[in-house]
């Protein structure tokens, strides 16, 4: 039988990029470590890491199977979880991944409010970017996930459950960054950091048809598909870009967020698997669901 632990030594040496650093880590001998290394070399049929130099460093093979092992891992700890939660009295654990702009919404109190009514139900919450949440959604890490990046595969159930209200973000010393909101047509001479069609394509689509309706072309300096990645670009000077309104930016990074007066939204989904099989996912949905239509994704 496979041991799965073998796959703790796999990620402490891939971040430590080093067997005895790995070994401190894991409170294990650095012979060890290399023991188990060898173990899943001979498993897999394959190198795992290069020596060399000092360091250590993942082949190729071993990029592509550290990304599995931190998902099966991660489904590890959920199932141990659920566990522990059934072992205390719960009904059941729902894991919900949240990406990162989706705290600037009120999604948040929503899950506090299902967390007091729904007092049976254990809720676990991981925030990260999008990339990140869809493969724990699919290895059952992660039972529903809130994002506004859509799904791009048929296994998902998509639910439109809110709209999130954008704002641009603009350079400290931009002569807009002091007014209270601005306008598109206020931005048409800027350069704009957007996000790629492919992967946000409902406010793209919306930024597109405002300059096109005034006859302008949109100048796009940059494409970057997280919100922060969005900010960082602002922060040195390549453009300006539409992020949620309502997410924090540091003045000290030389970036401020200026409401628009547009009616410019980011459609906010609660996604599942299709072969979902919590009821916890379906109870979470009806409580935060307003009134929308429904999409699945075809």
């Amino acid at each position: 039988m496979f041991d799965v632990r073998l796959l703790q030594t796999l990620v402490a040496v891939a971040e430590h990029k080093s067997f005895a650093r790995a070994a401190q880590a894991l409170h294990a001998t650095q012979p060890g470590v290399s023991q188990q290394v060898a173990r899943l070399e001979t498993h897999f049929g394959t190198k795992l890491f290069t020596r060399g130099g000092g360091s250590v460093e993942l082949t190729q093979a071993g990029a592509t199977i550290l990304v599995r092992a931190r998902n099966v891992l991660a489904a590890v700890a959920r199932l141990e979880s659920e566990a522990q939660a059934l072992s205390r009295g719960y009904a059941g654990t729902l894991g919900i991944g949240l990406s990162s702009s989706i705290v600037a919404s009120d999604l948040p109190s929503r899950l506090r409010a299902f967390k007091r009514d729904w007092p049976r139900f254990r809720l676990d919450v991981s925030v990260k970017s999008a990339d990140e949440l869809f493969p724990l959604l699919d290895t059952g890490a992660l039972d529903a996930l809130l994002t506004t990046l859509p799904p791009r595969e048929s296994e998902y159930l998509s639910h439109h459950v809110a709209d999130q209200v954008l704002g641009v973000a603009l350079p400290l010393d931009h002569p807009l960054s002091r007014r209270r909101s601005v306008r598109i047509d206020e931005l048409f001479d800027e350069r704009f950091i957007v996000v790629p069609r492919s992967r946000h394509r409902a406010v793209h689509d919306q930024l597109i048809a405002r300059f096109e309706n005034a006859g302008r072309t949109l100048d796009i300096a940059a494409e970057e598909v997280a919100f922060p990645s969005v900010l960082a670009r602002v922060a040195l000077g390549d453009g300006v870009g539409l992020v949620p309104a309502q997410m924090g930016a540091d003045p000290g990074n030389g970036v401020v967020i200026v409401p628009l007066d547009d009616s410019l939204t980011l459609p906010i989904r609660y996604i599942v698997r299709r072969d979902s099989a919590n009821p916890a996912a379906q109870a979470l949905l009806e409580h935060i669901m307003r009134p929308a239509q429904q999409e699945e994704t075809p």
